[in-house]
Formats: C-alpha cells, sequence, structure tokens
C-alpha cells in the first residue's frame, strides 16, 4: 500500500481529501474518513484529513455540523479545510472551521484560482486581525 513506503518521519504527512465531501452522504464520508486516519495510525504516518466544500451549495453552518461529525470519528489526524467560494461565504466558512480546531486552510492569494475561486488567505488574515487576533503574517 501507499502508507507502506512512505518513511516513517515526522517530517512526512499523507494527505487525503475526499473530493466531494460536500456532496456526499455524510455516513458514507464518516466510514471512508474513518478508514483513512485508521489506517495511518496503525501505521504510524503523520496524516491530514482535508474536507472540501467542491460545491459551495451549503451554508456555513451546514458544513460546519458535518466537519464536526467526523472530526468525533476519526483518529489523529490533521483536519484541513479547502473552501470554495460559490455562494460568497469562504471567508465565514474558514473563520467558523478554525474555531472549530481546524488546523489547515487551504486557499489563495486574493482569491483566484480554480472555477469560483478560493477562501483568499490575505481577507482570512485581516479579518482575523480586525478580531484582535495576530495571524502572524507580515503584510
Amino acid at each position: 500500500t501507499v502508507i507502506n513506503k512512505i518513511e516513517k518521519n515526522k517530517q512526512y504527512y499523507i494527505q487525503y481529501s475526499p473530493e466531494s465531501f460536500s456532496d456526499t452522504e455524510l455516513f458514507f464520508s464518516k466510514k471512508i474518513c474513518f478508514y483513512f486516519s485508521y489506517l495511518c495510525y496503525i501505521n504510524k504516518v503523520n496524516s491530514i484529513l482535508n474536507l472540501p466544500i467542491t460545491v459551495e451549495n451549503c451554508l456555513s453552518n451546514y458544513y460546519l455540523n458535518s466537519l464536526n461529525y467526523i472530526k468525533k470519528n476519526i483518529f489523529n489526524s490533521i483536519l484541513s479545510v479547502h473552501v470554495h467560494n460559490d455562494m460568497n461565504c469562504s471567508t465565514s466558512t474558514s473563520i467558523l472551521s478554525i474555531l472549530s480546531n481546524v488546523k489547515r486552510v487551504e486557499g489563495t492569494l486574493f482569491g483566484n484560482g480554480e472555477r469560483a475561486g478560493n477562501t483568499s488567505l490575505l481577507i482570512l488574515a485581516s479579518n482575523y486581525y480586525n478580531l484582535g487576533i495576530n495571524p502572524k503574517i507580515n503584510f
């Protein structure tokens, strides 16, 4: 398997991203994410579980409910989000995800990127700065 071929060193991570997470039945997503995190855990491989909104067709709170459900059913994986901006909610969804203990946000500079664009990391950082939280970025 791929996991057996990866050096078991803290510098390496394997990332899994269920491409249609936001459009897949939650129970099925949970099973897939659970098995990924479990295999990484028992093989002592560092893992990142990226939960994308590939087509933003729901509000932030609905996505957060799904994210929190998955979070309760995984082993030791770092959680990450990749939020598209079809409904202009990517910044709020990313902020709420971080507040929900997500450790990584995948995004773009100025929101330019795939299709409708992704979360703008600069907008996200400036929102945190305005909330009194130092994003530790030099502008």
